[in-house]
């Protein structure tokens, strides 16, 4: 025992030997491990086989199911029910249409906000004038201009909350992605907006 632990440590790898060696013999390699250096490697030394690494240590399962797909695409028997036993799965019909739930937030682009304010500027023509305004109510609001579209409303109140000045606001700015504002503040600015 103590022969063979001293020419593990004394004697070279001699992994370029052994990836050679495969030539011809294997048609992928696989590296099973935390990173992907062996994988490079092996594809440098022999770039006629694909080397494909699992990332064990990484926060997804992205190495392993993408090894899995290679070797799936190379021939390979896979046993995928493996990836859920003992787990509880639900079963996904694939002839189901199914329906999710939109984020009017992510709803991007100039033609979605601008139709969106089109629908709120007709329903303000349709309303009846107003003849007082509440104490405290959005009118008394330093920053508000009176007859300011609910564009330029909106496009003022995103500004203050993102803290950028108003003329750097693009109209059709993505308020989640472009001014990285959450899901909750433009709930807040929406309804600033519509106090106002």
């Amino acid at each position: 025992m103590v022969d063979l632990l001293t020419r593990q440590v004394v004697q070279p790898v001699r992994f370029t030997e052994a990836v050679r060696a495969m030539a011809g013999q294997v048609d992928l390699l696989i590296e099973v491990g935390p990173g992907r250096i062996l994988s490079s490697l092996a594809g440098e030394i022999l770039p006629t086989v694909p080397a494909i690494a699992t990332e064990t240590d990484a926060p997804s399962l992205a190495g392993l199911l993408g090894t899995v797909a290679a070797a799936w695409t190379m021939g390979a028997p896979v046993r995928h029910e493996q990836l859920f036993a003992d787990r509880f799965t639900r079963p996904l019909p694939l002839d189901k249409e199914f329906r999710f739930f939109a984020s009017p937030c992510e709803a991007g682009g100039e033609e979605f906000v601008l139709e969106r304010l089109e629908g709120v500027e007709s329903a303000e023509r349709a309303l009846p004038a107003r003849t007082a305004v509440p104490v405290g109510a959005a009118a008394a609001n330093s920053g508000s201009a009176k007859g300011a579209s609910s564009l330029e409303v909106l496009i003022r109140l995103a500004a203050e909350r993102a803290e950028l000045p108003v003329e750097t606001v693009d109209p059709s700015a993505n308020p989640l992605d472009e001014l990285h504002l959450s899901s909750i503040t433009v709930g807040q600015i929406m309804n600033q907006a519509a106090q106002e």
